[in-house]
């Protein structure tokens, strides 16, 4: 019974999973680059962190998955903003680019809203 207890629910995995899979993305993304992007390294580890964090359901990770989201909104939305109002040509990648950053908003307010509305049940009881 106390396994059930402490069992994170299918959401809260599958948002676990989506960070994990955005921090490798952003990592690899920084590490692709010409210069060094130290905000996609660092959104990165805090985006594998906070996955490591909800998975393990550990106190500090309701924290700091909200403040990983604000932040991850707010890198998402001026990119999405900087890719438009610059006035890309609109080939087959750069749709997909900007598909990828709209998806990436969406996970980034999902794992908002979960830590908003989860609150304390968001991690396990000692």
């Amino acid at each position: 019974m106390s396994g059930d207890r402490n069992a994170i629910s299918k959401r809260t995995y599958i948002l676990s999973i989506s960070c994990l899979i955005a921090g490798v993305i952003l990592i690899i993304m920084a590490t692709q680059s010409k210069y060094m992007p130290f905000h996609l390294t660092f959104i990165g580890t805090l985006n594998i962190i906070v996955s490591y964090g909800i998975t393990v359901r550990e106190k500090w990770a309701l924290y700091l998955a909200l403040f990983t989201s604000l932040v991850s909104l707010l890198f998402g939305l001026i990119t999405l903003a900087a890719i438009v109002f610059l006035g890309v040509q609109y080939d087959f990648i750069n749709i997909l680019i900007l598909l990828a950053i709209i998806l990436y908003i969406a996970l980034s307010s999902a794992l908002l809203l979960h830590v908003i509305f989860q609150g304390i049940s968001f991690y396990k009881s000692s």
